[in-house]
Formats: structure tokens, sequence, C-alpha cells
């Protein structure tokens, strides 16, 4: 039935030069757990309106983490997400582009070009 395939997974990640493509219809993600060295892509997949970013790696205030996101109209949703890192939750502002997210601190100016 639809939306089984990842009715079971925690969390969803994508090495970098790797893809993860959806095949049919599948739940739509609802944590994403990208490293601050990058991540690979993620195609056709949809993202819930609530969920949780698990932030990995080293993290200095902010950071340009890069994520190729393809054919979905929802990966904007990310950005109302909670953020998490270490197992903790973290007040931290979230920007998705069209190169991946940009995470800061909250308080802290973020532009983005």
């Amino acid at each position: 039935p639809g939306g089984m395939p990842l009715a079971n997974v925690s969390a969803v990640s994508v090495s970098p030069n790797a893809t993860l493509v959806a095949k049919g219809f599948v739940a739509p993600i609802r944590k994403l757990v990208l490293n601050t060295a990058g991540a690979g892509a993620i195609d056709g997949f949809e993202f819930a309106a609530d969920g949780v970013l698990e932030i990995d790696g080293a993290f200095a205030g902010s950071a340009s983490i890069p994520l190729a996101v393809r054919n979905s109209g929802t990966f904007s949703n990310v950005a109302n997400w909670s953020v998490t890192s270490g197992g903790k939750e973290r007040d931290w502002s979230v920007k998705t582009t069209a190169s991946g997210v940009v995470i800061c601190k909250r308080g802290t100016m973020m532009i983005v070009l």
C-alpha cells in the first residue's frame, strides 16, 4: 500500500556522491540526517510538514550543507522542522536553498545568496 516503504525508517541520510531515488509512492521523509561535510542527492521524495533535521559533524555557529534535492515540491518544509545535534534539540535556524541547507544559531544574521 502507498506510503509503506518509509513507514518504519527512523531517519534518512545520503552519503556524498550517492543518490536516494523514490520509486513509486513512498511516505514523506520525517527525519533527515545531514553531516556538515555534505551529503548526496535525494530524488523524488516529499518532506513532511513537521519533522526533525539532525545535524551531524563539526558546527561552529553556522554551516552551509550541500544537498541536491530533485523532483520534490516540499523540501522547503525542512526549514520549519525541529533541529537536533548530538541527540539534543537545538535553537538553530534553517534555510533551504537550491543547493542544500544553511543553518545558524538563532540571533545570528543569515544572508543567503
